[in-house]
């Protein structure tokens, strides 16, 4: 028989090349093995370019200026970018002006680590090129600093077709000296987010208060469009400044009824309208770090719930943060009394008719341990607290799941005095 009979169809061994899609070094071989199998594997490969430092870029343009129609062809396929900048040698500031028209395709852009601030030389028209990646809707920056507020918007508007922001331990720069005026048109006058995730930005507090407030003078959170659909603020669990809650209740106040998805702290104080415009809540996630006692804690959080009108929530989480540990740096000591709580009037305010559609309750515990604590003390504290949570509604009618998850850490040394040695 020839061998050529024997061989399997061009589209299944597409199909079997496609379960490789995310093993650039598995398609890098099959590109190799066969010429039949080289432009699948290709494109696949292209699908996804990961820049992992300089060397990578270096390479990357190297491929464009030696074979400009290989580089284009394989680029064409390309609809994400990731980029981690090198710290020892930064190219992330000069992408703009290499790569511009380079990815026609391009959707999603993920940046790590990029420096836009003074000592990076910005070139003067590093903005202006951004604008030719029309296609992208999906921008992540992991760990970036921008030498300005403004800066950071500027960047972000640059993309005309964005519509979901990412921003995780990022450094959104220095305030804006000047307060905009609410009659003066801002930047972003077209940006309509549908998707955006904050996590334990730097300098979170004044970060947070001016991109909320920013945001809410954009068409992603104008009364008029308020365009965003899915909003998740996850600040760091040590913050202690809350200047960020007005801006963030009157971006919920603005946004009403098109919020679909939220994540959010707890607002501690003087709280408003809260969540009672949002009455088309489909999935809700209240995160709050304990700093008082249990009971207590219960009646912020109910302060804050009893605001809710959406009857179509289908998905509610409470994530609490415990720190727990010996001696003044380790928090403050929580009694085993804390968690001695009469769950009545919890149970009271979660069986009114907004929980009543619910389908899955969940309530994540993430403790914050110092090693130094008593064998078995933190084991206790959680029973008592699964237990307790065992006398709601929703562990009778079983959509309860409770989730303990424990971060142990060890205070460093404390430095010796100067007289002491």
């Amino acid at each position: 028989m020839h061998p050529s009979s024997e061989a399997l169809p061009p589209e299944t061994t597409d199909e079997i090349i496609g379960c490789l899609h995310d093993s650039p070094a598995a398609l890098a071989a099959c590109s190799l093995v066969h010429s039949e199998w080289k432009h699948r594997a290709q494109i696949l490969l292209f699908t996804r370019v990961v820049l992992r430092d300089s060397q990578a870029y270096a390479a990357l343009l190297h491929l464009m200026r030696s074979d400009a129609r290989i580089a284009e062809r394989h680029c064409q396929n390309t609809k994400h970018l990731e980029i981690l900048d090198d710290r020892s040698h930064p190219y992330a500031h000069q992408l703009p002006l290499t790569l511009c028209r380079k990815f026609p395709a391009l959707r999603s852009i993920a940046c790590h680590n990029a420096q836009w601030h003074e000592k990076t030389h910005l070139p003067p028209r590093f903005f202006i090129p951004l604008s030719t990646f029309s296609g992208v809707v999906s921008l992540e920056l992991h760990a970036c600093e921008s030498r300005a507020f403004r800066d950071f918007v500027r960047f972000v508007c640059a993309f005309g077709g964005l519509r979901d922001l990412t921003l995780v331990r990022a450094n959104l720069g220095k305030r804006s000296p000047i307060d905009i005026a609410p009659t003066v048109k801002p930047r972003g006058s077209d940006l309509q987010l549908r998707n955006l995730r904050t996590e334990h930005l730097v300098s979170e507090d004044s970060a947070l208060a001016e991109l909320l407030s920013w945001l809410k003078r954009t068409p992603s959170g104008q009364e008029e469009t308020r365009t965003i659909r899915d909003l998740r603020v996850n600040p760091q669990e040590t913050m202690l400044q809350t200047s960020f809650h007005a801006p963030m209740e009157g971006l919920l106040s603005t946004l009403g009824s098109s919020l679909i998805d939220l994540d959010m702290p707890v607002l501690l104080h003087d709280i408003g309208t809260g969540l009672e415009s949002n009455n088309q809540l489909r999935t809700l996630v209240l995160r709050h770090t304990f700093r008082e006692e249990w009971g207590i804690a219960w009646t912020k959080i109910g302060l804050m719930l009893q605001t809710m009108k959406s009857v179509h929530l289908r998905s509610f989480e409470l994530v609490f943060t415990i720190f727990r540990g010996t001696g003044p740096a380790g928090g403050r000591s929580m009694d085993l009394a804390d968690f001695n709580i009469n769950w009545g009037p919890i149970n009271e305010m979660i069986s009114n008719k907004e929980f009543g559609a619910l389908e899955k309750a969940t309530v994540t515990l993430e403790w914050h341990l110092m090693d130094t604590l008593p064998p078995g003390s933190a084991e206790h504290m959680q029973s008592m607290i699964e237990e307790g949570m065992k006398q709601l509604d929703w562990y009778k009618r079983g959509i309860l799941t409770i989730t303990h998850n424990k971060h142990p850490f060890t205070l460093p040394p404390e430095p010796k005095h100067p007289s002491a040695q």
